[in-house]
């Protein structure tokens, strides 16, 4: 068990979140509940796995929820296309929300490494 505010990438995950919620509140007012409640959830979603995998017992269970992590951060990927698709924003205005996914991914993936090494390591071990 770690503490999630000691990993950058939570960190990340965090700005994701508020620049998503900033994101969606300039749709249009019929997609509160729709498109714009589901990328606010993926989004929120990122950061929470990561948080919950580190209150749980061991790293296999972190890594478990660092692939749902994952899984949210492509969910909101494809909803921000499909939000593009609509004219819903420019592509200005999503610059940032799209560095800061892809740079949550890179994060995400060198920790997923660095993890499955280790406990490819750890069972190699008498």
């Amino acid at each position: 068990m770690q503490n999630p505010a000691n990993l950058q990438v939570r960190s990340e995950a965090l700005t994701l979140a508020v620049q998503t919620y900033r994101l969606t509140a300039t749709f249009p007012r019929h997609e509160r509940y729709g498109l714009s409640s589901q990328m606010t959830r993926a989004a929120v979603s990122v950061g929470s796995n990561i948080s919950e995998g580190c209150g749980r017992q061991g790293d296999r269970a972190m890594v478990a929820f660092l692939h749902q992590a994952m899984g949210s951060l492509n969910e909101l990927e494809f909803q921000l296309e499909v939000a593009k698709r609509l004219a819903y924003f420019t592509e200005s205005d999503a610059a940032a929300v799209l560095t800061t996914l892809r740079g949550t991914r890179r994060m995400l993936v060198r920790l997923l490494v660095a993890l499955r090494k280790w406990l490819a390591q750890s069972v190699d071990r008498p």
